[in-house]
């Protein structure tokens, strides 16, 4: 998955994670959207929708979680 990075100034780099080609490579579906969800209270949460399908994608302290229709498809600290 691409993810692409820019530094801002010395030290202080932005992440930027392509979600929907991610979701669609591990689906096979595509034209992911990103829709409101719920607030897990940890980290940052983003929440995509395609079709009838559901993914839910969760970022704390470098570790990601990625489910689909409440199945997690992965856990780990990167993606690539």
């Amino acid at each position: 998955m691409k993810k692409t990075s820019e530094q801002i100034k010395p030290g202080v780099f932005k992440l930027a994670y392509d979600f929907p080609k991610l979701l669609e490579k591990v689906t096979g579906k595509k034209n992911w959207k990103e829709i409101n969800g719920p607030d897990s209270g940890c980290g940052l949460d983003y929440w995509y929708k395609s079709g009838k399908c559901e993914a839910y994608i969760n970022l704390d302290q470098g570790w990601i979680t990625v489910s689909i229709d409440d199945e997690v498809v992965f856990e780990g600290r990167d993606l690539d």
